[in-house]
């Protein structure tokens, strides 16, 4: 267990197991987690895969939403180039994807939590709760897969216009 912890980084850290534990920690009140909790590797299993889907909905539905409202975002480009000069930009940039992770632990459990107070009401729900639950999964994961792949094809290119053009 020891050795597992020590190969993970701050960022996994920071925005996978912690929001997953947390999240763990607060549906324990409502689902019955006992077997979880009581197992570490078991629980740190879980909360990473939890922590994952809190952050892709965080990068998926949140941050959009909050550029909606915040200054100028730049494009990936810039980024690029700015993090090339600028050691302190990543640092900056995990702590903003930390908060946009507690932002998305913080809507997801209210809604988990409504979800649970109100699905006894829909015959339709208990029914269906699985097949929507992944479905949803599966939606997301696509989503993230998608701006995933973006990211890397960025990258990519900024790799290649900087090959044919060094002085930039």
């Amino acid at each position: 267990m020891e050795e597992i912890l020590k190969r993970i980084s701050s960022y996994n850290l920071a925005n996978y197991i912690v929001p997953g534990i947390i999240y763990t920690l607060l549906m324990s009140e409502y689902l019955n987690y006992t077997e979880i909790l009581q197992n570490p590797i078991l629980l740190l299993i879980v909360a990473y895969f939890i922590g994952v889907v809190i952050s892709r909905f965080g990068s998926i539905v949140i941050a959009p939403c909050l550029s909606l409202f915040l200054s100028k975002k730049h494009t990936y480009q810039e980024y690029l180039c700015a993090e090339k000069s600028d050691a302190k930009i990543q640092s900056l940039v995990e702590d903003q994807n930390l908060y946009r992770s507690i932002i998305s632990l913080l809507i997801i459990s209210y809604f988990s939590i409504k979800y649970l107070d109100i699905r006894s009401s829909y015959e339709w729900i208990q029914k269906y709760e699985y097949e929507i639950f992944f479905i949803n999964l599966v939606i997301l994961f696509i989503l993230a897969y998608a701006k995933q792949s973006n990211f890397i094809n960025g990258r990519v290119l900024s790799y290649l216009r900087s090959t044919k053009n060094p002085t930039q």
